[in-house]
């Protein structure tokens, strides 16, 4: 059973009490969420902590913290998608999902193929959809947001152990025939807009040591793209073959008697 889940600062989660305030605790109303009920406390870089409802307040949320079991929502893999701006409401359904799937870094940039809009004006309201569903899919991080200028400066500033690019040339090979001595740490992942990426820009991806990967026979959508290659990633080096018995704790008993089963 999911419980309803808020983020608070760092430091509540090691006191006997914490304090839900400002949006999260009107989210909590607008969730009913009574005196005495179980909720979930996550700070968005790591840290949870499960507790009680003890009082709503007028402008905040008193929680008593309880002992937490152990949670493994948190992919093993990390995972960096780089995904150019491409239509504004595409691009929201692509960082909504990739969180969904367990994405650690989402990576927005200006490519010569990609659209012209004022990113940072979307900002804000990006990284609040980053933060529902972080809560909604129950895990413990909020991927992180960078936005670049140009794919020059990504490729400069982006480092990991495995570096991708998806592409439907006639270099780009099935991820399956990739060969890595050991299963990678860290992965760079990386779709192009529409049109694809440039013969300039793929050649500096090769420069850079980037696999050229094929997703099928079929033109993707960027966004369609960067969710088959997160997903392809995620299940051979990552936790998407994992049971989701071992993943997060289980509740039983009634609602103020509850006990945790790991």
């Amino acid at each position: 059973m999911a419980l309803p889940t808020f983020l608070v600062p760092s430091a509540s989660l090691h006191e006997p009490f914490a304090t839900i305030s400002g949006e999260e605790a009107k989210h909590l109303r607008v969730r009913r969420v009574r005196v005495g009920e179980l909720v979930r406390l996550i700070d968005g870089t790591g840290g949870v902590r499960y507790g009680a409802v003890e009082r709503i307040l007028p402008r905040s949320v008193v929680v008593r913290c309880l002992d937490t079991p152990p949670e493994s929502s948190e992919s093993p893999l990390e995972t960096y998608l780089a995904i150019p701006l491409i239509r504004a409401e595409r691009l929201e359904r692509a960082l909504e999902k990739a969180t969904e799937l367990g994405v650690h870094h989402l990576l927005v940039f200006s490519s010569a193929r990609s659209r012209s809009y004022d990113a940072r004006a979307r900002l804000n309201r990006w990284q609040r959809i980053l933060l529902e569903v972080t809560k909604q899919c129950q895990r413990l991080r909020v991927p992180t947001l960078s936005l670049f200028h140009s794919f020059e400066e990504l490729i400069s500033r982006v480092h990991a152990s495995l570096g991708l690019f998806f592409d439907f040339g006639p270099e780009a090979r099935a991820l399956s025939a990739i060969s890595v001595d050991s299963p990678p740490k860290s992965v760079l992942l990386t779709v192009g807009p529409e049109g694809g990426l440039t013969a300039e820009e793929s050649a500096l991806l090769h420069e850079r040591g980037f696999h050229a990967v094929t997703l099928g026979p079929r033109i993707l959508r960027a966004e369609t793209a960067a969710l088959a290659a997160l997903t392809l990633v995620q299940f051979l080096w990552g936790d998407l073959g994992v049971s989701a018995s071992t993943a997060l704790p289980s509740l039983r008993g009634d609602r103020n008697t509850r006990t945790f089963e790991a």
